[in-house]
């Protein structure tokens, strides 16, 4: 369990440097065999995610104010 939270808290900062992508953009990081020396997986994002929920940055980013 601790080396879980351990693992999330990793990929927490690695999608920080990443600039807040999206849930599914941050799967593909961790799937994907086009990044080198990643030290998540799919699992440990989705863990991350499950724990902490999305990041007030990312949703700030992606949201505008809209005139009328």
């Amino acid at each position: 369990m601790r080396k879980e939270v351990r693992k999330a808290l990793e990929v927490g900062k690695l999608l920080r440097s990443l600039g807040y992508p999206t849930e599914k953009d941050a799967e593909h990081i961790g799937r994907d065999a086009n990044t080198l020396n990643v030290p998540c997986t799919v699992d440990d994002v989705r863990r991350f995610y499950d724990i902490y929920g999305a990041q007030v940055a990312a949703i700030r980013e992606r949201t505008t104010k809209k005139k009328p």
